[in-house]
């Protein structure tokens, strides 16, 4: 089987242990042509970003690092968290406006 891309990406700035450039390099290293860096939302506890905020500074970040590339699509998105009966994320409408990707899940702890 051969893989595209790899959609659900942890950073440092949730409880991945890499820095935004280094998983750029590991995806592209892999032969992958896209990969998205999709950190935990702020309603994760412990191991989410600090608030939602941070998602428009990756994209900055992705933005600056963007020449450097070879070529590998880089999409900026969230794991938000479900935090209500009735759907509502812990990520803003107005940030999700800006992603790219966005995955949502429970996290009950």
């Amino acid at each position: 089987m051969q893989f595209y891309g790899d959609y659900h990406c942890h950073s440092v700035h949730s409880d991945g242990h890499s820095e935004l450039e280094e998983i750029v390099q590991a995806a592209a290293a892999r032969g992958l042509a896209e990969v998205a860096i999709t950190d935990h939302g702020p309603g994760v506890l412990g191991i989410g970003v600090k608030n939602d905020g941070v998602y428009v500074d990756i994209r900055r970040q992705i933005e600056y690092l963007r020449p450097e590339m070879d070529g590998i699509t880089v999409l900026v998105g969230a794991e938000a968290n479900i935090t209500s009966l009735e759907g509502d994320l812990d990520v803003a409408d107005e940030v999700i406006d800006q992603l790219d990707i966005l995955i949502v899940g429970l996290h009950p702890y």
